[in-house]
């Protein structure tokens, strides 16, 4: 095991996402010295890179892949999980969503590395209220940013252009249970309304919430 495995290790877990600039405080010496070993520990897998001078530490005895939540959240400062794979992890949606899937500021990004592709949607909201309905939330490896149930929502409305009513949607494509659906609070659907540029997620939002409050 390489020494720069072993302090990474030793300063937190397997799964761990590190950075260029931590990795360049451990290591010392030369830009060229640095730039030697990173590459040689990418190569024989004592680390991952998620994107330029972001790396997950694998675990040496293997098995460890981290939180694609928290890996996501890295690979995009300022990004959140969102859409399908936000449902997935609050246990709304029945299957495993493959990508991550995930909200952002500025301009749409895909990347792709050895734990999959990750995608980034740009999200138009009114300013400073871009991370409504947006939480801290454990995912066992630590706090990553992950939209709730009504958030991811309301992107994938945007995301997906969606002007059908809300419930028969949720439902009947996306096999979310009624009961889920009802838990919603109309306050926390009026409250969103309002982060939303988007004419046509306002409405969707209304509908939800007329269709919740008559259920």
């Amino acid at each position: 095991m390489h020494e720069l495995t072993r302090k990474l290790l030793k300063a937190g877990p397997a799964g761990r996402i590190v950075r260029q600039f931590e990795i360049e405080v451990m290591l010392g010496g030369s830009r060229a010295r640095r730039y030697g070993v990173v590459n040689r520990l990418l190569a024989n897998g004592g680390l991952i890179r998620l994107r330029r001078g972001v790396y997950l530490i694998p675990d040496p005895k293997g098995g460890t892949t981290g939180s694609p939540a928290l890996a996501a959240n890295a690979i995009q400062p300022g990004s959140y999980l969102s859409f399908e794979s936000a449902l997935a992890f609050h246990g709304l949606i029945p299957e495993g969503v493959r990508v991550s899937l995930s909200a952002c500021q500025g301009r749409s990004r895909e990347f792709s590395n050895p734990l999959g592709l990750f995608t980034y949607t740009s999200i138009p909201t009114v300013p400073g209220r871009f991370l409504e309905g947006v939480e801290s939330t454990d995912t066992g490896m630590g706090s990553a940013l992950i939209a709730t149930p009504l958030r991811a929502i309301a992107d994938l409305a945007y995301a997906r252009r969606l002007s059908v009513p809300a419930r028969a949607f949720l439902v009947g494509s996306m096999r979310i249970d009624e009961e889920d659906i009802d838990r919603i609070e109309p306050s926390a659907i009026v409250s969103l309304e309002g982060c939303f540029r988007s004419a046509r997620v306002r409405a969707f939002l209304r509908s939800l919430r007329d269709e919740r409050s008559s259920g």
